[in-house]
């Protein structure tokens, strides 16, 4: 087994829960995301998150909504949303998501379905990897604590 991937040892229906927040290592921007469970859904999370500024909302409009490279705007960064579900691989407990950029003041996203995985690579450390971006990912860190679920005892 010494050349299978290594795959980090979690509970992927929870660890995932919570606030995260990292630096854009490309332009500095701050990120943050939360990831809540899908009630009665195994394994699938919604997520919200914010770029605090977006090079993607400065530039031209992505062709047919998705997102292929980074443009250079840096004079036009604004705010923006992103929305999204994923779904955990077991295979690697890492999340596989799609996401939705809306910028600030739109109403519409100017991005549906970008694909990215979410890897967690460590204790409370959490790789963010936009399809765009493979090269340069997001490293996330927890903001909120880690608890594992609740469990009920009848009396």
């Amino acid at each position: 087994m010494a050349n299978a991937p290594m795959k980090p040892v979690i509970d992927p229906k929870t660890w995932f829960v919570g606030l995260w927040i990292g630096i854009d290592p490309l332009d500095g921007a701050e990120y943050t995301r939360e990831f809540v469970p899908i009630p009665g859904e195994d394994y699938k999370f919604a997520f919200t998150g914010r770029l605090e500024y977006s090079q993607i909302c400065g530039g031209p409009p992505p062709q047919g909504g998705q997102v292929t490279d980074i443009p250079d705007v840096t004079d036009l960064m604004i705010p923006a949303l992103l929305t999204g579900t994923g779904i955990v691989d077991l295979t690697t407990n890492s999340i596989k998501a799609a996401i939705d950029l809306t910028c600030f003041g739109d109403e519409d996203p100017i991005a549906k379905g970008v694909p990215a995985e979410f890897v967690p690579v460590g204790h409370d450390l959490l790789l963010e990897v936009p399809s765009f971006r493979a090269n340069d990912p997001i490293w996330l860190h927890r903001a909120s604590p880690y608890h594992k679920p609740l469990t009920y005892e009848y009396h």
